[in-house]
């Protein structure tokens, strides 16, 4: 009898994410561009309403420490200086003795849309590869949390190592049909 109350309980909102969740748990999707992917049941993701396409980022956010800015643009490469150049993130780090250096974090060629199934929450996330100037390779993760009412919020995370991640919360991380 409880259990038929929690079931009655379930709003059709979160049944629909966890059908969602476990409709696209699994395998990676089909890469259709840098901002875009199709899984297998024909469902898309596709990213390019929230790209600017006039050479600037979309986004641009302050890393918890204030003495970085990461701009992040999906879809269309922007221009900052020669260390990011025709990037998809970018990261612009102040030192204490105020200089201001450049990394680009990503472009779009490095684009690979992952189901990360290794993340606690197991979203689907846009992976992008940069090589540091010491010669790392960095691993940019921005993960696509699927967000019905929301037109697109871009937030860190977390940084591990070589790999910085982010969450891209928006209405177009949200599978949806195929339109043709």
């Amino acid at each position: 009898m409880a259990g038929h109350i929690l079931i009655g309980t379930i709003s059709s909102f979160a049944l629909g994410l966890l059908i969602v969740g476990l409709t696209h748990a699994g395998l990676d999707p089909k890469q259709i561009s840098p901002c875009a992917c199709e899984f297998q049941d024909g469902m898309v993701v596709d990213l390019s309403p929230l790209a600017y396409n006039n050479g600037t980022p979309r986004f641009a956010i302050n890393a918890p420490d204030a003495m970085n800015l990461v701009m992040y643009n999906p879809c269309s490469a922007f221009t900052i200086t020669l260390l990011c150049l025709e990037t998809a993130l970018c990261d612009m780090a102040i030192s204490e003795m105020g200089g201001v250096f450049y990394m680009s974090l990503g472009n779009q060629f490095t684009a690979r849309f992952v189901n990360n199934m290794t993340s606690v929450d197991r979203l689907l996330e846009i992976q992008y590869r940069a090589i540091a100037l010491d010669g790392e390779i960095l691993v940019s993760h921005v993960q696509l949390q699927c967000a019905a009412d929301t037109e697109a919020e871009f937030t860190y995370k977390t940084s591990q190592g070589n790999h910085m991640i982010f969450n891209l919360a928006s209405k177009y991380c949200c599978p949806r049909k195929k339109i043709n």
